[in-house]
């Protein structure tokens, strides 16, 4: 659901839709071409709640996205395909309901919220839930990560804002989340982060200049 150099995107006539268009992945890019094709802005819960809206009811339509079930058992990469839609529409409906949330969990309540969406094209392609903590030795908190399952080079574009929104309210970088699989962690360690336990990991940008530069007052990924 996150980091990778393929790029499984195709944007057909129409504004806010996207198909699948393109066989499965068959354009491969660099980070270089991944930040030339999508950006990621900072928005407010409204928007928020809108933009990923649209990328779970509009724009992976199961139509659009899925296999077919044949007389013929999927093989290993259409089962792996259907696998990662499932999971981008669980993360995505798990998003949905954290912003529909009109009181804070308690434990919450004196950390900021702040909502991050990845657009291709001007379509929303990803969103990022940030818990933003102010503490100087504090570990700021993705809570949910979700990105369309068509898209790569997403996610750790979502992050790379989330560090530096940190940094420019004058918090630590440091951001902490939990992977809920195996694959998951794996595309996590990538991009720098290191278990805390099974479950949760940490990324401390200013530790890992093989993944991260900082440059003029920002971090910038650089692990691919």
């Amino acid at each position: 659901m996150f980091r990778s150099k393929s790029f499984d995107m195709h944007r057909p006539i129409g504004f806010g839709s996207l198909s699948r268009a393109c066989s499965m992945p068959n354009i491969k890019i660099t980070m270089h071409d991944a930040r030339m094709s999508l950006v990621v802005k900072e928005v407010d819960k409204n928007k928020a709640q809108k933009n990923v809206s649209t990328i779970l009811y509009e724009n992976m339509l199961n139509k659009d996205w899925l296999y077919e079930e044949t007389s013929e058992p999927p093989d290993s990469f259409q089962q792996k395909w259907n696998d990662r839609y499932d999971e981008s529409r669980r993360a995505l409906v798990n998003i949905l309901e954290e912003i529909s949330r009109d009181i804070r969990p308690r434990q919450k309540l004196e950390k900021d919220i702040l909502y991050f969406i990845a657009y291709f094209r001007g379509v929303p392609v990803g969103a990022l839930l940030l818990y933003a903590d102010g503490g100087s030795k504090g570990a700021s908190s993705i809570e949910h990560m979700a990105t369309h399952s068509g898209i790569r080079g997403c996610g750790v574009l979502l992050i790379e804002a989330a560090i530096n929104k940190l940094l420019q309210l004058g918090m630590s970088g440091k951001v902490r989340t939990i992977a809920s699989t195996n694959e998951n962690a794996r595309a996590y360690i990538n991009m720098g982060f290191r278990h805390i336990d099974q479950y949760e990991l940490i990324l401390r940008p200013a530790k890992r200049n093989d993944k991260w530069n900082f440059i003029d007052g920002h971090y910038k990924y650089i692990g691919c």
